[in-house]
Parts: C-alpha cells; structure tokens; sequence
C-alpha cells in the first residue's frame, strides 16, 4: 500500500495543470473507461463512447475494434481514451495523425495495475480525492474478504469465459488474483498469458473442484452451458454439482468497484459457509 501511495503523489507531481480540467471532452473507447469516469462523477466530461459501454445519452462511435475514426473526430475531443488489450491499435495510431490525443490504459493484470489506471483517469478529470476515497474503501472490503476466508480450504476453478471456443484465464489476467483473494486457485494460472484457448481433455486432466461459467452469448439458456458439463462424472466440480453459471458479468471490466464485485461473487461461490 505504502509503494502504491508513493506511486499516486508522483503521479499527481508530473501531470500537467492544463490536463486536469473539469470540461474536458472525452471519448472512450472501451466499457471499463466509461465506467471509472461515471463512478468519479465525470460523466459530464464525456463526449462519446463505444456501442458496448454503459452510458446515457451519450454519443456512439462504433463498437471496440473498430469505431469510427470520423464521427470521433467530429465530436472534436481533447483526449480520446482507450485500452492496450481491447482495442485496435491502429486506431489510436489513425487518430494520432489528425492530431488527437490519445490516451492507452492497461495491461491490468492486477488490481494494482487497475487502481493505476482508475487514477490516471481521475487526474485528467481533476477527481483525484474522489479516486482516494473510492480506492480506499474498495482496498478496505477487500482486505476484509481476504481475512473472512484466508483460513478455508483453498478451492480449485476452472473459469470459463464462453464454450465456442473453449477460453479460460491465465496468470496475467486481473481475473486470476480475483480468484486467489476470493479463496480459490485458478487451475490454469500456470499459463503466463491473459486469456487462452483449453480444450475440455486439459480441464478433466486438471481437475478442479469448481467450474464457474461467463456465458458470454446471452441468448444461450445457463442450464446448457452447464450441462455441457455433465458427461464429465471423473471431474470433481462435475461429481460434486459444483458448476455455478454466473448472471452478472460485470466484474470483467477493469474498474476498482467491478473488481470488488468478483471478489464478493467468487468468495462467496467457493465459500458459501463463511458468508451465510
């Protein structure tokens, strides 16, 4: 905690005064932005954002990879902002030769990496208290759930983000550290990448205790994701009827509070009797 405060007054000594104004116009590029802005209340500073983000009567510019490079330089932003893993690099690159700046956000294979960014965003908006607090309050409920369970038995995970194909989570995804502070192993976290390919024969050989299922196609019914599942009897999450479909999916955004939630949504699957 000490080097990450460290890390947040060197940041507040280097970032330009002119940058830190509250009438800013942004564009984001990517749900986790939009978000982070929204929660230190600079939603006002947004000028556009993608098809995929969260926001109200705020101006669309496409979707992730591929937004509109003229209906972003028509809403004339002072900063568009986007992220390293989510969006297409070549355009940013587009955007900074008719002399947009841009901002790129991330890796976050962590939460500190996360906080960074949150921060980073609050500077350029000028909520750098707002940050703090949140920051805070977010480190101190987590703190508090790492506790609750640091004594329970750790549970292997298998996570499954979507069947078609078959992906999972490495040990640089902030997903894998969710799943270790919530009490869990994440069976693939030997795997030095974000996200990767498995097939079901990896999963059975490593055979974890719990299967929790991201249905990323909303259409598709959850009792088929896990039932998919169900020939597996060798494969303990199978043999115990420990597959838990999740309904909420907003902790995959990098954002400080979404990475609470997946703390509170992962302890509480892998340990239903310390927060009955």
């Amino acid at each position: 905690m000490r080097l990450f405060i460290s890390f947040l007054l060197t940041f507040s000594v280097f970032i330009k005064p002119a940058i830190a104004k509250n009438n800013i116009k942004i564009v984001s590029l990517a749900p986790s932005i939009t978000s982070s802005l929204y929660l230190l209340g600079a939603e006002d500073n947004l000028v556009g954002v993608t098809s995929y983000c969260v926001a109200k009567d705020k101006e669309r510019v496409g979707t992730l990879l591929e937004p509109s490079i003229e209906k972003i330089y028509s809403l004339f932003p002072d900063f568009v902002v986007s992220t390293k893993e989510g969006n297409n690099p070549r355009v940013m690159e587009k955007l900074q030769g008719l002399k947009i700046k841009t901002i790129i956000l991330g890796p976050d294979y962590n939460f500190s990496d996360i906080s960074g960014d949150f921060y980073k965003l609050a500077s350029l908006v000028d909520k750098r208290e707002k940050a703090e607090e949140i920051l805070a309050d977010v480190k101190r409920k987590i703190d508090s759930i790492r506790a609750r369970v640091e004594d329970k038995k750790r549970i292997s995970v298998f996570l499954q983000l979507g069947d078609s194909p078959l992906i999972t989570i490495g040990k640089e995804s902030f997903l894998n550290e969710i799943i270790e502070i919530a009490g869990g192993e994440n069976i693939f976290s030997d795997m030095k990448l974000g996200y990767l390919r498995v097939n079901k024969e990896e999963v059975i050989k490593r055979n974890p205790e719990m299967i929790i299922i991201v249905p990323m196609e909303k259409e598709k019914a959850s009792e088929n994701e896990a039932s998919s599942w169900s020939g597996f009897k060798t494969v303990t999450a199978v043999k115990e009827n420990k597959i838990i479909v999740l309904e909420k999916d907003s902790f995959l955004r990098p954002t400080p509070v979404a990475f609470l939630e997946g703390v509170e949504i992962f302890s509480r699957a892998m340990h239903p009797e310390v927060f009955k």
